[in-house]
This record gives C-alpha cells, structure tokens and sequence, in this order.
C-alpha cells in the first residue's frame, strides 16, 4: 500500500555534508500537494479529536459500536498528525540515530500504519454492524464491551508486526551517499510485494466491508416487508418499526462511510497494483497522478467526522454539548440496541 519516496541526488557543492555525515534537510517547500496534505491533516484532527472526546467522555452506556468508532477516530486522528507535510532529508549520518530517522521518519512508518490500522478497524466496524443485524441474539456476546477492546489490541498489534518487520529489514542509510534508501526491487519481488499489500490492505477489507454491507441491506429490506404483514399489538408493531428505521439510520451513515474509504483509497491502490504487475512503468510513481491519488486517500482520515455530523443527530446533540460544556449524557451515540426478542406476539 505504500511508496516510498527516496533522495538519492547530490551535488559537489554538499561534498561536506556528505563526507562528515552531517544533518542536512532540503527547504520547506509547498506544492499544492503538500497544502492540501496539511488542509486534509488540520480538518482530521480537529475532527477526529471531537469524535473522540464526544465518544469517550459518555458517563455510562457506551457499547461496542461507540468504542469501535473511538478507536477508528483515534487512528485517524494519528493518521491526521503524521500526514503533516516535513522537510525533506538531505544527508543523514550514519549512526544508529540516522538508521531510526530513515526508518521511522523518512519512510513514513507511521503513516501508514495509522492509515491501515484505522482501515482494519473500519473493517472490524463493518463486521459488528453484520453480526447486529443478523445475528442479533448473539451478538452483545460476540461483541462485549472485553473482547471488542480485544479485537482493537489485536488489530494495532498485527499493524505493529506487519510495518516493524518491512521497515527494519529494508529501509537503512546508505553509508556512501549518507542518505536514506530502499533497495531497488526486482520485477518479481515487486510483483509479489505490491500483490500482498495490496491484497493484505485494501482488497481483503473492501471485499469484508461490501459483503457485509449488501447482508445487512438485504435483511433489512427482508424484515421491513415482514412488518407489513406483522400481527399483534399496536404498540409491538410501532416499537419494531421505530427499532427497524433506527438500524436503517445507522446503516446508512456506515454505508457511507464505506463509500467514501472506496473513493478515497481505490485510486491510489489500483494504480499502484498496475505498477506492481507492470502494466505502468515506473515513471508513474512520484508523477503528478500518483500524488493525487495518494492525497485523496489521506482525505479518508478527515471525512468520517463530517459524515458523522451530516448523518447521525444524536452526534449532532452531543457535539453541541461538548461545545456549550453542558456535560454528557448517558445515551449511545452511534450503537443501536439488538433486538433481544421476537417481535410475535
């Protein structure tokens, strides 16, 4: 899922720098890329760290959904900050320190272990609204306030291992140019590399989130015309009617969640499986098109929020609450309560 962008050209004028294995960055510069980097990382915090504040500071009530959501918020919110467009490195000593600046800051590890911690977590979303809606009298056992919080350490963990593992073994100085380098990848590994990540990080997810997606969809469409034909009390039937057009709300914010995550993200990752599989040469990379791709998956990071606001009135109130300090409440912002009956009479 990720590229990564190298500096490799010098010049006699920098021969000190690089004989002595002195800090040296390139000026800050400002492309129309990197305004609208530190544009998309500006609207992600702020809105994200609303999101966080208006899910973790609910006195009582809050289910897996709400801590799902916290966590996918604060993944982007992480997104947000590491998306921030810094200057670029020239020449790095090196030392150990070097080693972690190329490593760790140069190869944008962070970065994109944000990005695709916060797409397993959108994952994992999609799942639990599937198991809410289908399997409703299972499901608060599934999803328990324990194992939810476990399947969010087990999500940041398999990110930790995936991205530690590639950027110890291949990004380093390099002690002649005193720069920061990635081997260059031979056709295969390239093939192989681009297939797995892509596969791994966005094909995998995105098949999870539309299959899951079009089952919740269809039983709700199921149990809306059941309803039509329902017998017993009034009062029965209005209650799984208002239960039923609740669910549909929430769906319909979710949905367009993953829609937008499918906007954002499919650019940028088709194009960079063409450039695995060799249908587009090298030159693609870095080019004008590959930038906007990539900054319209960061994009991702920020729109959740907005989408929240549009779509969810409960977030709507609270977000208002939290503006006016009147204090939260004890209401879910994002759950809906499973059915724990059959509505026959």
């Amino acid at each position: 899922m990720t590229t990564l962008e190298t500096d490799t050209n010098t010049d006699d004028g920098d021969s000190v720098f690089r004989s002595s294995g002195t800090w040296s960055w390139y000026p800050m510069s400002w492309p129309w890329t990197s305004i609208l980097r530190l544009n998309s990382a500006i609207i992600g915090i702020v809105g994200n760290a609303i999101v966080i504040i208006v899910v973790f500071n609910r006195r009582v009530s809050k289910n897996s959904t709400d801590i799902l959501i916290g966590s996918l918020a604060v993944a982007d919110l992480l997104s947000s900050i590491a998306i921030i467009p810094v200057p670029r490195i020239k020449y790095v000593p090196s030392t150990w320190l070097g080693e972690v600046y190329c490593r760790v800051v140069n190869g944008q590890i962070f970065m994109w272990f944000f990005v695709n911690a916060s797409i397993f977590i959108l994952t994992a979303i999609s799942v639990e609204r599937y198991v809410a809606v289908i399997y409703p009298f299972t499901f608060r056992r599934i999803f328990s306030m324990r194992r939810t919080t476990v399947y969010i350490i087990l999500i940041w963990t398999a990110c930790v291992i995936n991205h530690a593992t590639y950027y110890y073994f291949f990004i380093k100085v390099h002690h002649a140019t005193h720069t920061c380098q990635v081997p260059t990848d031979p056709p295969s590994y390239r093939l192989l590399g681009g297939l797995s990540q892509v596969t791994l990080h966005f094909i995998c997810p995105l098949f999870v989130m539309v299959i899951t997606q079009a089952m919740i969809i269809i039983t709700l469409h199921r149990q809306a015309k059941r309803f039509k034909f329902m017998n017993g009390s009034k009062e029965r039937t209005t209650h799984a009617v208002k239960s039923h057009d609740a669910k549909w709300r929430v769906i319909k914010m979710f949905l367009m969640v993953v829609l937008t995550f499918i906007v954002c993200w499919s650019p940028s990752q088709i194009s960079f499986l063409l450039y695995s599989t060799q249908i587009i040469g090298p030159r693609f990379l870095y080019s004008p098109l590959d930038r906007i791709f990539t900054v319209m998956g960061f994009y991702n990071s920020c729109a959740n929020p907005i989408i929240y606001t549009i779509s969810n009135a409960k977030f709507r109130l609270a977000v208002k609450n939290v503006l006016t300090r009147k204090g939260s409440d004890n209401i879910s912002v994002f759950g809906i309560k499973p059915e724990t009956d059959h509505p026959d009479t």
